[in-house]
């Protein structure tokens, strides 16, 4: 009798994980995490974009010259009409991704996080140091980053079309890896860069569960590594390191470990002409001197756990 009863119970258990992840499966789409495409990587779908922003503003119709285009977006951006952004205007430039609603309470950022950002920017955009960038350091640095982001869909493995059996297998390798506590590490996001430069800036906005493990982001050139930055709760630690032609370098960590569980996060990542410049939550943790040539970087990637990390943005600029 108690050997039947183990028996009924790994069934009920089994029942019960088969109907749970029926159900995820199939809602999936519904719950997709939100995503803002800023640009994309040619001209076109970049004029694009540029439209719904001056949208009412100006005659978008008549425009079909990309230049002009960026130029009207310049200008948009330049509150007083000065021909030139302050720091001001670069704040509202590259925070208006706050207005999207992603249903989650968005900690707005100090002027104090906010100007440390911009002073990175400045550092590398404004080449006359005159404390603005004007519209020719604006097209010199391609300021407006092409970028296109896609979130990788949780996969729909079809189980409610499958034989009993082979849908009790799926859910009896699930239950071990419940029971092993094995987090699988899978493409969460990529975003395809042109133009990477010296002022360049990564957004990356989301959310890590309360058992998360750990979470990599990546700045690729090829097959290469560029930057590597990865936080492991585990050992409260951001790794960062480069791997070029196969073989990692010297590997890179602190005791400061900004990042918490259960608990949304934004991470800008800005490109220095001696280095990446981290800010988490607005304030600068983290400097990376470079190893590897800055304009080859095309790709930035995220991996990790699915069911501990959900991404909000990842823009490029």
């Amino acid at each position: 009798l108690l050997c039947w009863c183990y028996y009924f119970e790994i069934i009920m258990h089994i029942t019960y994980v088969w109907l749970l992840l029926y159900y995820l499966t199939n809602n999936a789409a519904a719950n997709e995490p939100h995503s803002t495409h800023f640009g994309q990587k040619d001209d076109v779908e970049d004029v694009e974009h540029m439209k719904k922003h001056l949208h009412g503003r100006v005659d978008t119709n008549s425009i079909d010259n990309p230049e002009m285009m960026r130029f009207y977006y310049f200008n948009l951006h330049d509150l007083n009409k000065d021909n030139r952004l302050d720091g001001l205007e670069i704040i509202k430039a590259i925070t208006h991704y706050h207005k999207d609603d992603h249903n989650v309470e968005v900690r707005v950022p100090s002027d104090d996080e906010l100007e440390a950002v911009v002073d990175g920017i400045m550092e590398s955009d404004d080449f006359n140091r005159d404390g603005f960038v004007d519209f020719a350091e604006f097209m010199k640095r391609s300021s407006y980053q092409q970028s296109q982001f896609s979130f990788q869909n949780m996969p729909n493995f079809g189980w409610q079309k499958r034989p009993l059996f082979i849908s009790g297998i799926f859910m009896l390798i699930f239950l071990l890896s419940l029971v092993t506590q094995t987090a699988i590490s899978v493409r969460l996001a990529m975003t395809n860069v042109n133009n990477f430069a010296h002022g360049s800036v990564i957004i990356i906005t989301g959310y890590f569960g309360e058992f998360i493990d750990r979470v990599v982001f990546n700045l690729l050139a090829g097959k290469d590594i560029v930057f590597h930055f990865n936080p492991r709760f585990k050992h409260n630690k951001v790794y960062r390191n480069s791997k070029i032609n196969g073989t990692w370098g010297k590997e890179e960590f602190d005791s400061e470990f900004p990042f918490a569980k259960g608990s949304n996060f934004s991470l800008f990542i800005v490109c220095q002409r001696t280095g990446y410049r981290v800010f988490v939550d607005y304030k600068a943790k983290f400097f990376y001197e470079h190893r590897f040539l800055v304009p080859r970087v095309d790709k930035v990637t995220v991996d990790g756990d699915k069911n501990m990390t959900k991404l909000y943005d990842l823009l490029v600029y």
